[in-house]
């Protein structure tokens, strides 16, 4: 017996569209349950999962494993949202190690903070974890949905080295006499000098 047959002869077409999609459900294999958790949800649907979450950044040109943490992190953002918990929740899944420097901390200006990005040796043989201008904008989107209004910062990328540097550098000064320039014909008051 269909859904079809189940409704009354004087159904409408509304209802028999949504009989006909209930049927469909029914006869699906995917639980209902796996599309709800990040680590089940198939990649197609996550967009979804993420919006339904509420997830505040988001880039459809994340790895799978980055957009899986970003949804996984979402309710723990949210929950703390404002906070230096939820700046470092947030970083956490592009996978990259950031110190986040608050102002009282660095002796700055009220309500600002830096976050130091170090640059290793690793960054750049690993592809996923290069720090290309678009993971940069990520950064910024996602710290910008998540900090206090208040608050502002900057992004600071530093090198990592493990090997001495030396560095050498010339300078060439040239002396440069500086001279007020005397207004010879236009007398303003308060000028101390005859035209």
């Amino acid at each position: 017996m269909t859904d079809r047959c189940r409704l009354p002869p004087n159904a409408s077409p509304v209802e028999h569209s949504l009989a006909e999609v209930q049927s469909r459900l029914a006869e699906s294999s995917m639980p209902i349950r796996s599309l709800w958790d990040a680590n089940t949800c198939p990649a197609a649907l996550l967009p979804w999962l993420a919006w339904t979450l509420s997830v505040d950044a988001w880039d459809t040109n994340w790895s799978d494993p980055i957009k899986r943490q970003v949804i996984l992190s979402s309710a723990q953002v949210h929950r703390t949202k404002g906070t230096v918990s939820a700046l470092k929740h947030v970083l956490a899944a592009f996978g990259v190690m950031i110190e986040l420097v608050e102002w009282f901390d660095a002796g700055g200006q009220r309500h600002t903070f830096t976050l130091h990005v170090p640059i290793t040796p690793d960054m750049l043989a690993i592809p996923e974890r290069q720090l290309t201008p678009a993971c940069q904008r990520n950064i910024k989107q996602a710290v910008d949905a998540i900090k206090p209004v208040r608050s502002h910062y900057q992004l600071a990328l530093t090198v990592a080295c493990t090997q001495i540097l030396v560095l050498a550098a010339t300078l060439c000064a040239r002396m440069i006499k500086v001279v007020p320039m005397r207004l010879l014909n236009n007398n303003h008051p308060g000028d101390d000098h005859a035209g």
